[in-house]
C-alpha cells in the first residue's frame, strides 16, 4: 500500500484518485478502499524519517480526489519530520531492534500472491484473499507463510479451493 511504499522508498507517494490509481499498484488495498468511496478520495503516504533512519510512515487522507501542490507536499513533509524528531527524543518511544533487511517488504509477497491467485481464479482480489485466509486458517498457517508458499509455486488456486 502507499504507506509501505513511502517508508521503503523514502519519498512521498501521492495517490490523487485512490479509486482509479490504486487498483493496478495495490489491488487488495484498492478493494478495501472501494468499501469507503465517500470517505477516502485521495491518499498521501509520507515516510517518517530522520536523517537516514526510516521510522515508519504517515498516511494523510482527503475525502475528495485531488493532488497536493508542491507547497502542500513540503509543508506535510516538514510537519512529519517534526513528528519524527518528537518520537526520537521521547524516551522509550522507539524500539531499538535492528531494522529488517533493506529488501524486506512484508506486504510485497502478500500482494504478489493475491495477484497470482486472482489470475488463476479469474476473480477479484477480495475473493483470492478470502480463499487464502480460509486455507491459512484451516491449515494453521500464517497468511504471510502461505503467500510465500504460493509464490514458490508449491500451492495454487486449485489447492486453496479444496
Amino acid at each position: 500500500c502507499p504507506c509501505v511504499q513511502a517508508a521503503a522508498s523514502g519519498h512521498p507517494v501521492i495517490v490523487c484518485d485512490l479509486h482509479t490509481q490504486a487498483r493496478a499498484r495495490w489491488p487488495a488495498f484498492a478493494d478495501l478502499a472501494a468499501q469507503h468511496p465517500r470517505e477516502i478520495g485521495a491518499l498521501f503516504g509520507f515516510p517518517l524519517r530522520f536523517d537516514d533512519t526510516t521510522l515508519g510512515s504517515v498516511n494523510l487522507y482527503n475525502r475528495t480526489r485531488r493532488a497536493l501542490n508542491p507547497t502542500e507536499i513540503t509543508e506535510a513533509s516538514d510537519a512529519i519530520a517534526v513528528a519524527a524528531i518528537a518520537l526520537l527524543t521521547t524516551p522509550g518511544c522507539i524500539a531499538t531492534d535492528p531494522p529488517p533487511p533493506s529488501g524486506a517488504d512484508p506486504w510485497r509477497s502478500m500482494h504478489l500472491a493475491i495477484g497470482v491467485i486472482t489470475a488463476q481464479l479469474d476473480a477479484p482480489p477480495r475473493e483470492a484473499l478470502a480463499h487464502m485466509r480460509a486455507y491459512a486458517f484451516t491449515h494453521n498457517m500464517l497468511l504471510s507463510d502461505l503467500a510465500d508458499t504460493v509464490l514458490a509455486r508449491q500451492l495454487d488456486a486449485a489447492d486453496l479451493q479444496r
